[in-house]
């Protein structure tokens, strides 16, 4: 089997350069919680030698559009790519003064795109933004008109990973790397436990893995009781989860 994490990698690498040549203002990556699209995109940063805060801005909470116009107004003043990312987005997709924002950021008018921002407090204030945006999602509202409008004008890329490939990645690549005291073989072994107990419906991510290695660190005499508990939890949600956009 084909590394599906090196497959996805290239992909959004790909997305990066057409990015870097203004074919674009912006990229969606879409994908349950869980499966790494955080460390994806920035190992991605890495390997072209992008630097946080000096090429990108890595941003996952903000509380206010003005707060969110203020980290417009901190990309323009980046080095170029002036990438801003934003994680964690549930607080942007409910408020629509920053979904405007984001539409203004992406969206060109006369051949800029300028962001403005006012309140009955604060006069008036505008930015001609610069940048390019990606936004990692968990999920697609379909009744979220601005979003969806938004995947139709940028780039989108949805990862998507078996249980399979999730268990091939967990036994061939993450349980070579350390985590605190447990030893490879300690890793393997908590490893090995998650594949016999995954089934068609699970729910299955790399979080699976690191909640395994906790119960296993601070309850060696309970941890399978625990694991057992979570993964039917999660198990459970994934039957009840009705059909639809996944």
């Amino acid at each position: 089997m084909n590394n599906p994490y090196k497959k996805n990698h290239e992909i959004i690498s790909t997305y990066l350069n057409m990015l870097t040549d203004d074919l674009n203002h912006g990229l969606i990556v879409l994908s349950k919680g869980g499966l790494g699209k955080t460390t994806l995109i920035l190992d991605s940063m890495k390997s072209k030698q992008l630097i946080q805060d000096i090429h990108y801005i890595y941003a996952n909470s903000f509380s206010t559009p003005l707060a969110f116009y203020k980290l417009l107004d901190s990309v323009n003043a980046l080095q170029s790519p002036k990438i801003l990312i934003l994680d964690d987005m549930e607080l942007l997709l409910s408020d629509k003064h920053i979904l405007g924002m984001l539409r203004a950021a992406l969206w060109e008018a006369g051949g800029k795109r300028v962001v403005n921002y006012h309140s009955t407090t604060q006069k008036k204030t505008s930015t001609d933004f610069t940048g390019k945006i990606i936004m990692l999602i968990n999920d697609l509202p379909k009744d979220n008109k601005v979003l969806n409008a938004l995947c139709d004008r940028v780039f989108f890329h949805e990862i998507k990973l078996s249980n399979n490939e999730i268990l091939e990645l967990i036994q061939q690549n993450i349980v070579q790397k350390p985590y605190k005291t447990l030893n490879l073989r300690q890793r393997v072994k908590i490893a090995e436990a998650i594949k016999e107990r995954t089934t068609e419906n699970t729910n299955l991510s790399f979080r699976t893995l690191i909640k395994a290695y906790q119960f296993y660190i601070y309850a060696p005499s309970s941890w399978l009781n625990m694991l057992d508990a979570s993964m039917n939890i999660t198990s459970q949600k994934q039957i009840n989860t009705p059909s639809g956009l996944f």
